[in-house]
């Protein structure tokens, strides 16, 4: 990995320590209705070629991804693969120029260093210029960096520190300016941040928002917050007062409420793009009270991994799929075997497209591309619901 002289870190120290707060990237600009997918390079999809997806149905993709080591140095996570899918990105946006790519930097697998890059100045600078490199290395179209869980990451391995908070801000500053100066063009920045109403104070949303173009908000995974009980993966609201029970202190739980917190915390609407799964949860052992929902389980088959769409879709029958109106989600229980599955479908999806339109969001971004089905109903969905839908009434 290529190391940075360092004439060049003490410039960017220089520069950065005389930049005042910039002003928002997109202040007093037209906003794009964005939709957002997310492309895992290394994708377990036997057989799946980016040139098959409908990408002209996207206005991003963000790539996943990029790891720092320890001293902030970036690179690419799976070489083997990696130069070969961008270059069919690139190639795609040769023809659709406002098309963007933009590279995931870290996961929640892809680096444990965060913490320790942030708190040390030298490493920050490093960070920024290395992940800069990338880009322009690449051709791509920006960064987005993909931190989760500051202060309280508890991965096994995975460093934190109570300012990781403002550290992050410092961080985003860097990369800002790094950005800046490598490209006449305005580079984006965008933040991949938690859901989770319980993590949300670890971020300076406020302070972050003048250095990114937008946060992807990951409101999934939110069944974390009910553990020991089935529960709705990606909820839009809180679910039904009755049916709370024993979880009534979990409500905030949805995706309506982390929005609100955004809003509240100084993050203007067309900066948070609210997220979609293209996966569920799965599990096992479920009793039929109330159909399988907010019950207890005796496996839960995803506990470190989402299952597809596209493994669940063949499974979905009429009889099988059931709507909650309040919380706007769907879910699957087949009461002969026991198995309760939380996923998003068309009409889950459509929920969310109205919602990021009524409340003026700026899109809506997924995870993942290649977890859609073989003929990418989910993108097509998202794509008719939002962004024609959006185009029509304007």
């Amino acid at each position: 990995m290529r190391r940075f002289p360092l004439v060049l870190l003490v410039l960017l120290f220089m520069a950065a320590s005389a930049l005042a707060q910039p002003a928002s990237p997109t202040t007093g600009q037209h906003r794009p209705l964005r939709l957002v997918g997310y492309f895992f390079g290394k994708s377990a999809r036997t057989g799946f070629s980016i040139s098959s997806a409908p990408l002209e149905l996207l206005t991003e993709v963000i790539y996943s991804n990029a790891r720092p080591d320890a001293d902030g140095n970036c690179k690419m996570s799976y070489p083997d693969v990696d130069s070969g899918n961008l270059m069919e990105l690139r190639a795609f946006r040769e023809s659709h120029p406002q098309f963007h790519i933009l590279l995931s930097v870290g996961g929640w697998s892809g680096s444990p260093y965060f913490s320790e890059i942030a708190a040390s100045r030298l490493k920050t600078l490093n960070f920024a210029a290395s992940c800069t490199q990338l880009v322009r290395e690449y051709g791509l179209d920006g960064l987005d960096i993909d931190w989760e869980h500051p202060v309280n990451d508890g991965r096994t391995g995975s460093q934190r520190r109570p300012k990781d908070r403002e550290n992050y801000v410092l961080l985003l500053k860097a990369a800002r300016l790094a950005l800046d100066e490598a490209a006449e063009k305005h580079l984006l920045l965008t933040v991949a941040s938690a859901g989770y109403f319980s993590h949300l104070p670890d971020f300076a949303v406020g302070q972050m928002t003048p250095f990114v173009d937008w946060f992807n908000l990951m409101t999934y995974d939110l069944n974390d917050m009910n553990p020991g009980y089935t529960s709705h993966a990606s909820a839009l609201y809180a679910w039904k007062k009755q049916h709370r029970g024993r979880l009534a202190e979990n409500a905030p739980a949805n995706a309506d409420v982390s929005v609100r917190w955004y809003l509240r915390h100084g993050v203007p609407a067309e900066k948070i793009v609210l997220g979609a799964p293209f996966y569920g949860h799965k599990w096992t052992g479920v009793k039929a009270s109330n159909r399988g929902l907010f019950q207890p389980f005796t496996v839960d088959v995803t506990t470190g991994d989402g299952l597809p769409y596209r493994v669940i879709a063949p499974m979905l029958r009429k009889e099988n799929v059931f709507w909650d109106d309040q919380a706007k989600a769907s879910w699957f229980y087949d009461a002969r075997d026991g198995v309760f599955i939380s996923f998003d479908d068309a009409r889950a999806l459509k929920a969310k497209a109205d919602y990021a339109l009524g409340q003026h969001l700026g899109g809506i971004m997924f995870w993942e591309l290649t977890e859609d089905d073989a003929e990418f109903s989910l993108i097509k969905q998202l794509h008719h619901d939002l962004i024609r839908t959006h185009h029509l009434i304007q």
